[in-house]
């Protein structure tokens, strides 16, 4: 990879990240659930890799109500470019309306199956589904998403953190409710962002990792600061140096090829690509009825171009 724009040092700075990238790629393996399914579908496209073998086992499930990890397969096949591919079609046709059935009056997204006081909305969740349906055409100003941003930030700690429905996870929240923002065309310079960005930088430990000085936790920090427009910073730099310095000769990280290594391979992926050319939103599939109201029934029609 070129970076004519950067100094002879920084560009062997990017060799030693893209060496690293190499190394976990080798190291990926396809877990036998959905969510551990679609999270190596994701770190092997950021890894460069094709992850075919994740693509068909996603394909190959039957539908489950399980929101979370529906959201993450639509994330999964958007990214990996597998969306525009005849043979993904019918499948996340069924789950865009499956998302769409299941959102709660409150805006947010449930685990399971919508007003049910024993699962309610979840940050968390309700962030994987928007980031799902940005890769398929949903934008602010349509009202499934703006009841669901809406939901989102008012969530928000004073910290400027955000915690899953269990009060816990701020660093993978955040960094869901980011991507998630920005994926249906959510401002991120935003007062709301860029007071977790603040949080990000100042919660930077020593050794330049996040939360516990884990791979997954640095991860998820540096994934939160790149979808919020924060690449060139100093941290972003030395939570990657951070990873690149603890990646094991096997090519994973510490906690695993299911959990440190997946993450690791985002971060580090997203990051290389970052420097090459500014993030952004790729749209797969475009919804065309923006006049969809969120208080229709269940069973309702929609249209998707191209598909």
């Amino acid at each position: 990879m070129k970076h004519t724009h950067y100094s002879e040092r920084d560009a062997a700075w990017f060799d030693e990240v893209a060496d690293t990238i190499a190394r976990g790629r080798t190291a990926l393996l396809v877990p036998s659930e959905p969510v551990g399914a679609a999270l190596s579908l994701i770190a092997a496209t950021d890894a460069g890799a094709s992850g075919e073998d994740a693509v068909l086992w996603l394909l190959s499930q039957e539908t489950q109500p399980d929101v979370d990890a529906t959201a993450l397969a639509l994330i999964a096949l958007a990214r990996s470019g597998n969306a525009a591919r005849a043979r993904c079609h019918a499948t996340i046709h069924s789950a865009i309306n499956f998302l769409l059935a299941v959102q709660n009056r409150d805006g947010g997204w449930p685990g399971f199956d919508r007003h049910v006081k024993s699962d309610p909305s979840c940050p968390a969740i309700t962030a994987h589904v928007l980031e799902a349906l940005g890769h398929f055409g949903f934008r602010v100003g349509q009202p499934p998403v703006d009841a669901a941003v809406k939901f989102v930030l008012s969530r928000q700690e004073e910290s400027g953190a955000w915690l899953n429905r269990g009060g816990t996870n701020e660093l993978q929240t955040t960094w869901q409710v980011i991507a998630g923002l920005r994926a249906v065309g959510s401002d991120v310079y935003t007062l709301p962002v860029r007071r977790s960005v603040r949080w990000l930088k100042e919660s930077q430990r020593e050794d330049a990792g996040w939360g516990g000085s884990t791979p997954t936790e640095t991860a998820w920090a540096l994934l939160s600061l790149l979808a919020a427009g924060d690449g060139e910073g100093a941290e972003v730099r030395a939570g990657a140096e951070f990873l690149v310095g603890t990646q094991h000769a096997d090519g994973t990280w510490s906690e695993g090829a299911f959990a440190g290594t997946d993450f690791a391979l985002m971060a580090l992926g997203r990051y290389l690509s970052d420097r090459s050319r500014p993030a952004e939103v790729r749209k797969v599939l475009v919804r065309t009825d923006a006049g969809y109201r969120a208080s229709r029934p269940k069973s309702y029609r929609h249209t998707l171009a191209e598909m």
